[in-house]
């Protein structure tokens, strides 16, 4: 039997700091997304560790590119 997967150990990690009040300066090495779809995995994994539910979205348009890419005339 194998162990937690990359995207669970980060989550892990993610959710203990949450927890503690405290910051962190990354995620370990051994387990940091390499990808946007790993980054992806690492969200679903914290959402379902932390026995929360997604309630929302949220989009952050503030500048110029990000509108343009979100296809936006403002924030």
């Amino acid at each position: 039997m194998s162990g937690p997967s990359r995207a669970e150990q980060a989550a892990a990690v993610l959710l203990a700091a949450r927890r503690e009040h405290r910051t962190i300066d990354a995620i370990p090495e051994e387990c940091r997304p390499r990808t946007v779809d790993e980054g992806y995995a690492v969200q679903d994994a914290l959402v379902a560790a932390s026995g929360s539910r997604v309630v929302g979205w949220k989009l952050g348009a503030t500048t110029p590119y990000w509108q343009r890419r979100a296809g936006l005339t403002h924030p």
